[in-house]
């Protein structure tokens, strides 16, 4: 499976705009160590999907996909615990929680179609 253009996958497209949506909530967190932590899985999830939309196999693609997956699931844990340790709150972290299982829902789709 091969993609010339990077832009014209919805994986891609939604990882970007995760990223649009999660930026304000995440810089508002005081904690500056998990501030960090989680721009840096955030800023992940699509530079994975570049990354293994520039290899040369579905296998080493579909690889860096669950990279990109690993991260997501990351970033969902990190905003829940912020919620719990009062760090956000719910009604700010929720519909970036969401696009998170969205996201994941995507590249779950795309490595399965990918080891096909």
């Amino acid at each position: 499976m091969s993609y010339s253009k990077l832009e014209e996958l919805m994986a891609y497209q939604h990882a970007v705009e995760l990223n649009v949506a999660a930026y304000p909530v995440i810089s508002r967190i005081r904690d500056r160590d998990i501030r960090s932590q989680m721009i840096r899985c955030m800023f992940s999830i699509p530079s994975n999907i570049a990354e293994g939309a520039g290899r040369y196999s579905d296998a080493e693609f579909a690889k860096f996909l669950t990279y990109a997956s690993g991260s997501c699931k990351e970033l969902h844990t990190q905003l829940q615990l912020s919620v719990k340790l009062g760090l956000t709150r719910e009604e700010i972290a929720s519909p970036i929680i969401t696009m998170c299982d969205r996201q994941s829902a995507l590249l779950y789709g795309l490595i399965r179609a990918l080891r096909r």
